[in-house]
């Protein structure tokens, strides 16, 4: 903190006060309290997407025998996988079977209350009240809310992609007060204490462990998934950007010399070896803790070293996929389609889903920070790299055919520590204590408005096609249906061994994996089985396979292997199973097995569904 001292034109460093220190820190431990309550609260109560279901199958394989090997062409890194180990273990979980989807949800859910805490690290760069609007923004926006309850890696890549950029800033600053001299002369914005010793000695371990931080967080968001180099170039990209607004502005006002971390002309340092040591062994620190990480993550901890080659042989799969190529179809939008479903997005006959608040603020913020209104000249650079941060991440992700709404939640992010800024300049800026009561007024609408959403969204909607962040859905069907199954199974001599086959075209049978992941002998198939593939008694599939799968049962069958099937009704309200929406489920049975079945107790309660 620092006040002005107007009879001389300088600023003298104050002291902040306790309360001044404690207060803002009770307050963030309130807001983290609300985000938690809102990502933890009933994880299961949406069925599980298809991409969580198979990061979970992925997930057992690791769990019950150790298995992880990179795949370059799906599935992204490992993170997700190693992080959701200790969660097991720390629930006694040791088979897919035994896991639920709390279990799995937890792993995203503290990653994403994390992301709230985080934000304290940012306090001297922010300021107390902006680093608290941000908190909270963070805590209460409907889409981090939602996909912090979402078995994916994207929560964990923000994460990751946050504390890099906080390390990236901290070690910014300390490695430019190394080219700083420390020397009793007043230059035009402060004044330079007299050369410490003893307190540079003591600024090495910091300057040392905010680069390790970077390096460390680098590695683990090229480890979690691809996308990382996005969210690399464009912090690289921003650090840039805000060093030439500092030179340019330092040139304007004849000093060519400029502190990033403060606005503040300084004296160059010179005839010192020093600080070029400490920037190359930070820099060192850096590459070599980030390639430590991720190498060790990629290759299974060395047992697979191909891992390390495909971690890089993966971008031409990308590249491709971002283009819209290959079997991208599915998920080509139009080059808004982040600002639509984050900002405003409504279908016909649902309701009006938006952040357009976090938007408003965050351009309220960044108006600021490029003319320096309303806040210090240390947050004034550091929102300059927060907004060329966000606007480079939403261009080069919306200049991608290939989109899914997860991705939004990166340059999100950085809007929504601009929109912090922003809520404080309008605090600060406005004129009179009843206007600055209206100004609070509206703030506190706009987070109760985005809080409203966040729960509809995460427990009233969660599963509804018109909300923009329940993206392909699962139905509710489909516990039930997998239930079904069960039951059926247990009318069979073999149980949960009973023989199934699930058959869906472009196997687009999941998450069925994963809720039906207690029976042990399923076949999976994204076409009709070959004809030396013996018919299961229980066969799953979509209704345009049922061609195929007539040619197989009555066509391709050898004489005397040949069995009557019968097509199961629909549920007991005459609705049709459903995968996801309009995606309806057929069943077909050995019509020998199922007399025996609807004779058997297993039956009792399901008369109602014989054919």
């Amino acid at each position: 903190m620092s006040d002005t001292d107007r009879s001389n034109g300088r600023q003298e460093s104050v002291q902040p006060k306790g309360y001044a220190i404690f207060l803002p820190a009770v307050l963030l431990c309130a807001i983290v309290t609300v985000g938690a309550t809102l990502r933890l609260v009933d994880l299961p109560n949406r069925p599980m997407h298809c991409d969580e279901a198979v990061h979970a199958i992925k997930f057992g394989a690791l769990l019950e025998r150790g298995e992880y090997r990179y795949d370059p062409d799906e599935y992204h890194g490992p993170t997700l996988n190693y992080l959701t180990l200790p969660v097991a273990w720390a629930f006694s979980r040791s088979k897919l079977a035994e896991l639920t989807e709390t279990h799995l949800r937890l792993v995203p859910a503290i990653f994403g209350t994390l992301m709230i805490a985080l934000v304290y690290l940012l306090r001297k760069e922010l300021g107390a009240v902006a680093m608290l609007c941000a908190g909270l923004l963070t805590a209460v926006s409907p889409a981090m809310v939602f996909y912090s309850r979402y078995y994916i890696q994207e929560m964990l890549l923000v994460c990751f992609t946050f504390g890099a950029m906080i390390a990236l800033w901290k070690s910014a600053v300390l490695l430019i007060e190394q080219w700083q001299p420390r020397q009793s002369a007043r230059t035009d914005f402060v004044q330079l204490p007299p050369p410490d010793h003893a307190q540079n000695s003591r600024r090495i371990l910091p300057t040392l462990l905010w680069p390790l931080l970077l390096g460390i967080c680098l590695g683990l968001m090229h480890a979690t998934k691809e996308t990382f180099v996005i969210a690399v170039f464009a912090m690289g990209v921003a650090g840039a950007s805000t060093l030439l607004i500092s030179w340019a502005t330092a040139v304007s006002s004849g000093d060519s010399r400029h502190d990033l971390a403060t606005g503040h002309s300084v004296q160059a340092a010179t005839g010192s070896r020093r600080p070029l040591l400490m920037t190359g062994i930070a820099s060192l620190i850096v590459l070599l803790t980030a390639a430590g990480v991720s190498m060790l993550l990629l290759s299974t901890f060395l047992k697979n070293p191909d891992g390390i080659y495909d971690s890089v042989y993966t971008y031409w799969t990308y590249v491709e996929r971002a283009a819209g190529k290959e079997d991208a179809s599915v998920h080509v939008h139009w080059w808004g389609y982040y600002l639509q479903i984050l900002f405003w997005w409504r279908e016909e006959g649902g309701p009006l889903w938006t952040e357009l608040a976090i938007a408003a603020f965050a351009l309220i913020g960044l108006l600021a920070g490029l003319i320096g209104r309303g806040m210090d000249a240390r947050t004034a650079s550091f929102v300059r790299f927060l907004g060329v941060y966000s606007l480079v991440m939403i261009a080069v992700y919306s200049l991608f055919a290939y989109k899914t709404p997860w991705c939004a939640l990166g340059f999100l992010h950085g809007a929504i520590l601009l929109a912090g800024v922003g809520m404080a300049v309008l605090v600060r800026v406005t004129p009179g204590y009843m206007l600055k009561g209206v100004v609070i007024l509206v703030l506190v609408a706009a987070i109760g408005q985005l809080a409203w959403q966040a729960y509809r969204a995460s427990f009233v909607d969660c599963e509804h096609p018109h909300n923009p962040y329940a993206y392909s859905p699962t139905t509710s069907d489909v516990p039930e249906f997998a239930e079904y199954i069960r039951t059926i199974a247990l009318g069979h001599a073999d149980g949960k061994a009973m023989h199934i086959q699930v058959v869906c075209p472009q196997a687009d049978f999941w998450p069925l994996p994963w809720y039906l992941r207690d029976l042990s002998r399923i076949g999976w198939f994204d076409r009709a089985p070959d004809e030396q593939t013996a018919p299961a008694q229980v066969i799953i599939t979509k209704p345009q396979m049922q061609p195929a799968l007539i040619k197989y049962l009555y066509f391709d069958q050898p004489p005397g292997h040949r069995h009557l099937y019968l097509q199961l009704p629909p549920k007991e309200d005459g609705t049709e199973w459903t995968l996801r929406p309009l995606e309806p489920l057929i069943v077909f049975v050995q019509r020998d097995f199922w007399l025996e079945y609807q004779a058997s107790d297993a039956a009792d309660g399901r008369e109602e569904m014989k054919p």
